[in-house]
């Protein structure tokens, strides 16, 4: 049969195995389309998810999605400065690059290989 040391279960293991069913249960009843209280704060969020969507979508504010919103337009504007600082950086790439040319022979350019494909 079983020896005693299988019936030594502390708290923690106890706890384990439950929330583990728990989390198979919501798994299940969110597959499955089953509302239960498991799944309510499941369903909560992804409205919210949604709301949030189509205000940041319509610029139509709650006062949920206002730090979203934020949030959103600070990244839209450090978007906007980001060509400019690569625009900048790459003038002066290229005007390097040209003093470079200028200054260095001309190199005879290989025929053959992969049409210049990997240059």
């Amino acid at each position: 049969v079983y020896p005693a040391a299988v019936l030594d279960v502390n708290n923690a293991e106890l706890l384990k195995r439950f929330f583990n069913g728990v989390s198979k249960l919501t798994a299940l009843s969110l597959g499955a389309g089953w509302p239960s209280a498991l799944t309510l704060p499941h369903y909560i969020g992804n409205a919210f998810r949604k709301i949030l969507a189509i205000s940041l979508g319509t610029n139509f504010t709650i006062k949920q999605s206002e730090e979203f919103l934020k949030a959103a337009a600070a990244t839209k504007a450090a978007a906007a400065e980001a060509p400019k600082a690569e625009a900048k950086k790459e003038d002066k790439k290229d005007t390097k690059k040209e003093e470079k040319k200028e200054e260095a022979a001309p190199v005879e350019e290989e025929v053959g290989g992969l049409g210049g494909m990997f240059d």
